[in-house]
């Protein structure tokens, strides 16, 4: 059936042809080249569509965490307001605080003027005890 420089005999005694003989090295480039070339666009297209939806749950996920980092900036740029107010309210309160003690003290008497000691230091603390609530409703 085959000429006999392209028929290769087998055990059973079959006669076939050599692969090299039918398919060349230059048949495998064209064959590769050809389907490279076809499954080129369908490859760029899928490849691009497939970046394209990465970079938008990338970018969402950027606005998310961005959002949620100012968010988090702006709750430790209140705790910090709060905690300098505390600090000039406790400085405030103390000073004065030492200031009637020491008053007191010169005068070698339980009272200033109206009021008692226990009343005046009872009265300090609840105008901190205000101060505090207000700083931590509103501050």
């Amino acid at each position: 059936l085959l000429p006999h420089w392209l028929a290769m005999e087998t055990n059973s005694g079959i006669h076939l042809p050599r692969v090299s003989d039918i398919i060349t090295a230059d048949d495998i480039h064209k064959w590769t080249e050809a389907g490279v070339n076809a499954a080129g666009p369908v490859m760029m297209k899928e490849t691009r569509e497939i970046l394209l939806d990465a970079l938008n749950i990338h970018e969402r996920i950027l606005q998310d965490l961005t959002k949620k980092q100012l968010a988090v900036i702006e709750a430790q740029g209140q705790t910090m307001i709060r905690v300098m107010l505390f600090g000039g309210f406790t400085h405030i309160f103390t000073t004065w605080w030492w200031k009637l003690r020491s008053e007191q003290e010169k005068r070698a008497s339980d009272y200033y003027g109206i009021l008692t000691r226990r009343q005046a230091d009872l009265g300090i603390a609840l105008l901190y005890g205000a101060g505090v609530l207000f700083i931590l409703k509103w501050g």
